[in-house]
């Protein structure tokens, strides 16, 4: 290897010239470098490259005796050793800098004054050496030799890159890595090659070796002047989005306070606008509107009613049936008067369409200019689906909210008449997934007295608990995953210890908290199922049945006076409910048997005349399976018929169950009989028909392609969109038809139904009718492909299945 680079030396000593001297005039062109730095690298680059080109010129002229080769000799020796100790003098600056604006120094160092003064000494030892050969000397024949001092012109570099290390080491920890491991490798290299260099003559290891530095602390320097560049965008591109987020986080507060304000002026109205630009959104997402276009929606729905500050407040509070013709025309004004202010804000252009035209019918019925399908703004198409129904599901002056099937109906027969149908069937949808009902107006928009403030026990790490339910934490959902909670409990002052405990209630409602007033109870189907205290005491309201097994701790006795620690876990398997609660001195295992598998269920943290403090709610991960809870009830089955050619099913939850499939063939029906779980009025808790085709024959198996699921209310959720639009579906209520609250009445008594199917080569044609609701669906299959039928719904139980071919 030695011998390989003293043959080509001269060549790699040519080329690191030529790649420093570049270096050196990037550098200099360079606009994102400080003065100081610039000019130390520019430095180093010349005197690397410089003493790679004078090394070179010596190889080329050693040995020649003509009068041009003995002084060339002379004259490049003398510059190769001068140039290695301006080199350092260089480092010195590059150092200087790095010590004044990376390191936190605040003046020049002392090693650094050192290490300049030695530079100093170094030349004259250099020049010194000319005379009397202290370093080296040239012969009679042209050829270089060490001189007897030749060890000391190791010496002065070693201490000047002494200094330099011992510098880097003490505050180089202040330096960014890039920049700390440059300056190692700067160093390190010609160490190493020097002590080579010492032991080997005729190779220039040393001069080799700062070229390679030169080269790495440039490249290592461009690297950290880029680095600090991106942080720089990064840093302004942060402040810009920051200062938007400000200004948008300002223009959010004043658009909500502004709507409030609209709101406010009639009670019945509070926290209308909020709501309809939530509903706005979710439909211009559902519709895959891009996400500037839903921000757009969101705030045109937020303002849509602004012209109702230009309205008298004894017309705005009237309601339809007490307003006269002439309040009614200065009540339309609204939307005119609203584009009006609204155009006004020339930043946010989009404002304006929604205000003036969400009374906009689709079919040119609507106020104020009668425009007719796509002439209306895309958004005040959108917010007029929103506000609408936020309308139908709010309490009014003289009505309760409307029930989920008659505005559902309402959207369904507003098709193309006063909604744009696209936009009608998303809402549609989003009542269908609704089944709790709690897309609505929240109770406590309209009644002002608050039954408890609300307490997040993901949030909230303290809570003082007085009179039995007057304070109650917001409920935590229990499901097949484990969740855990811990808190510190400590009796309130002057109270009785063993009556000043913290409680867990078990409940369901369609916000998720407890309710003491009849009102809120009757609106949000409150049903508490139990109520368990820390000791292990309990109650058992509706739910089956409560099981509670107290294991105590042997030698264990808790003072109540003191702090008391407990930790509680909370799952749930279908229609069973399993809480531990755990304390020093025992372990409480409740079982609750909920009156059916398909409700929501939560617990709420409550107490007596104690103070709970170091709240903190886990999420496992972990998922259970039916053998960790014992059963303490028989399973809630409302089967009440035998199996027919198909095994029977409860499904409890959206299509979590599929029943055996069958082959379709042309002509061939299918009989059964359906039943809705009680309870549950949704629409959408009904049978399905299910098309699909898959290698194993079972739903979501190998290859699985799903053709058609059709509810039998008339909707298509089939699961790919793509595949749904294929689908022809007709959907006819009948002049026996009986209405929806009606028809979930209908599937909650249960009700035989048949399906009859044609298979023509590439389609599929089914029909049904029931309680009035006619449906048809032509499905487009592959050709010679066998596709199967199966039934699956949403709570819901099929039995004595039947196909007739």
């Amino acid at each position: 290897m030695i011998e390989l680079i003293r043959t080509y030396q001269t060549y790699i000593m040519l080329c690191f010239f030529g790649i420093c001297m570049m270096l050196a005039v990037l550098a200099g062109i360079s606009k994102t470098m400080s003065t100081r730095r610039k000019f130390a690298l520019i430095y180093i680059e010349i005197s690397a490259g410089l003493v790679q080109f004078f090394d070179r010129l010596s190889y080329v002229y050693i040995g020649n005796l003509s009068d041009q080769g003995i002084w060339m000799m002379k004259f490049t020796m003398f510059n190769v050793f001068l140039l290695v100790i301006l080199f350092l003098q260089a480092v010195n600056l590059y150092v200087t800098d790095l010590a004044l604006n990376e390191m936190g120094l605040e003046k020049v160092p002392v090693r650094i004054r050192v290490s300049s003064f030695l530079v100093f000494a170094g030349i004259i030892l250099i020049v010194l050496s000319q005379f009397n050969g202290l370093y080296y000397y040239i012969d009679e024949l042209n050829q270089y030799h060490r001189g007897p001092g030749f060890v000391f012109s190791y010496i002065v570099p070693f201490v000047i890159i002494a200094l330099q290390t011992s510098l880097l080491v003490n505050y180089g920890r202040n330096l960014k890595v890039s920049l700390r491991v440059s300056m190692f490798l700067f160093i390190a290299i010609p160490i190493i090659a020097s002590v080579i260099q010492f032991y080997t003559d005729g190779v220039s290891f040393i001069n080799i070796a700062m070229g390679i530095s030169a080269i790495i602390l440039y490249i290592f320097a461009i690297k950290d002047q880029n680095d600090r560049i991106d942080t720089e965008k990064r840093q302004k591109l942060y402040a810009v989005e920051t200062e938007r987020a400000r200004i948008m986080h300002g223009f959010d507060e004043a658009a909500v306070a502004i709507a409030s304000a609209v709101d406010a002026r009639d009670e019945y109205t509070r926290g209308h606008s909020v709501r309809v630009a939530k509903y706005a959104r979710i439909i211009a997402e559902r519709a895959g509107l891009d996400e500037q276009t839903c921000h757009e929606v969101y705030y045109a729905a937020l303002l849509h009613d602004i012209g109702k500050l230009t309205i008298p407040e004894n017309i705005v509070r009237k309601s339809g049936d007490e307003s006269s013709e002439s309040d009614k025309e200065v009540f339309r004004q609204h939307t005119v008067n609203g584009s009006q202010i609204m155009s006004t804000i020339t930043d946010y252009p989009y404002l304006p369409y929604a205000a003036k035209s969400h009374h906009e019918n689709y079919d040119g019925t609507g106020y104020p200019d009668g425009l007719m399908g796509e002439h209306i703004h895309l958004y005040a198409r959108i917010v007029k689906v929103a506000d609408v129904y936020d309308s139908m599901t709010s309490h009014k002056k003289n009505r309760d909210p409307y029930s989920q099937g008659k505005v559902r109906e309402k959207f369904i027969s507003g098709s193309n008449k006063l909604f744009d149908p696209r936009f009608a069937a998303i809402m549609v949808e989003m009542i269908d997934e609704d089944t709790d009902y709690k897309m609505r107006e929240i109770e406590g928009d309209v009644i002002n007295e608050v039954e408890h403030s609300s307490y997040d026990l993901t949030e909230t790490n303290e809570m003082r608990f007085g009179e039995y339910k007057d304070t109650v934490s917001d409920g935590l959902q229990i499901t097949n995953e484990i969740m855990k909670i811990s808190f510190t409990s400590v009796v309130a002052d002057n109270a009785v210890p063993k009556n000043s405990l913290p409680s867990l209630i078990v409940f369901d409602s369609f916000d998720g908290t407890v309710h003491t007033d009849e009102r809120k109870i009757r609106n949000l189907h409150y049903l508490e199922f139990g109520e368990v205290w820390v000791d292990g005491n309990y109650i058992s309201t509706k739910a089956r049945n409560m099981k509670v097994c107290i294991k105590n701790n042997e030698g264990v006795t808790l003072d109540l006076e003191k702090p008391v620690h407990y930790e509680v876990t909370a799952v749930r398997f279908k229609d069973h409910v399993r809480i531990n609660i755990s304390c020093p001195d025992k372990t409480i295992e409740t079982t609750i048997a909920l009156p059916e598998s398909a409700r929501n269920v939560y617990f709420a943290l409550a107490g007596e005349h104690c103070l709970v403090t170091n709240i903190q709610v886990e999420n496992t991960g972990e998922l259970i399976d039916e053998k960790y809870i014992p059963r303490i009830c028989r399973a809630v089955d409302i089967i009440n018929l035998e199996d027919g050619d198909i095994p029977n099913v409860q499904i409890d939850e959206y299509r979590s169950l599929t029943t055996q499939s069958v082959q379709v063939n042309d002509g061939m029906r299918l009989l059964f009989h359906a039943k809705s779980l009680p309870e549950y009025d949704q629409v959408s808790c009904c049978p399905y028909i299910l098309l699909y085709s898959s290698d194993d024959g079972k739903p979501d198996g190998k290859n699985y392609k799903e053709y058609a699921c059709i509810r039998l209310d008339g909707d298509d959720v089939t699961k790919v969109p793509e595949q749904r639009k294929l689908n022809d579906l007709s959907v006819q209520r009948r002049n026996d038809f009986i209405g929806w609250d009606a028809w979930k009445q209908y599937n909650r008594k249960g009700y035989e139904c048949e399906v009859s199917f044609r298979r023509r080569r590439n389609t599929i044609m089914f029909t049904t009718e029931n309680a009035g609701v006619s449906i048809k669906c032509i499905t487009p299959v592959p050709k010679e492909k066998e596709v199967l039928v199966a039934l699956t719904g949403d709570r819901c139980a099929l039995m004595d299945i039947r196909s007739i071919d």
